[in-house]
């Protein structure tokens, strides 16, 4: 007897471009929300990332700009996926003001629970009333350094244990300049961009 072979039929929203490489097909999500379901049990590669944190605030030209944001946690791996399964998908997106933090991005479905955090914000200028220290997040921000030291943001990784997740801690600002956050270049002052699916 010949083998039957169950053609793969793949149900999906949200999904901002589709390409393919033999015997490969990538399905990417770069904002909001969709879904994905298979028709049959499938074994993906799957990439998570969570929106980048802003940098801090800047206070008066002699306190300069705040440290820099945090980049969202990375978190990759190989992922089983059920048959008639609906897996939701949200892409978090970037901070959209100067020191605020990323929003997580999930994958979840089933058994399945992988979420992404977003970065944390940057440490803003040192003015009354605005956090200096860089804030917490998949990555933390980076801390503010002028007039006194101020810490950076903590990495913070969530989610089953299915993913591999990378992050970094922010770092401290010090010495009259702010710092960088985890996985940031340098200090910055601005929205960072969305997190995204692979």
């Amino acid at each position: 007897l010949g083998s039957i072979v169950t053609a793969l039929t793949i149900d999906h929203s949200g999904i901002s471009t589709q390409s393919s490489d033999s015997p490969y097909t990538f399905y990417t999500y770069t904002a909001g929300t969709g879904y994905f379901t298979s028709s049959r049990d499938i074994t993906v590669q799957l990439l998570i990332v969570g929106g980048g944190g802003s940098g801090g605030e800047v206070c008066y030209i002699i306190c300069e700009g705040g440290g820099g944001g945090g980049g969202g946690a990375v978190g990759k791996g190989s992922v089983q996926l059920k048959a008639g399964v609906q897996y939701s998908i949200v892409v978090g997106s970037g901070g959209q003001n100067a020191g605020s933090s990323g929003g997580d991005s999930t994958f979840k479905g089933g058994t399945i629970n992988e979420i992404a955090l977003g970065g944390g914000c940057g440490g803003s200028g040192n003015c009354v009333g605005l956090n200096t220290v860089g804030c917490n997040g998949g990555s933390g921000g980076g801390g503010n350094g002028w007039y006194g030291d101020h810490a950076g943001g903590n990495r913070n990784i969530r989610g089953s244990t299915v993913l591999t997740y990378y992050a970094n801690n922010g770092n401290l600002g010090q010495h009259l300049n702010s710092s960088g956050g985890g996985g940031a270049g340098s200090a910055s002052s601005g929205a960072s961009g969305f997190g995204g699916f692979l």
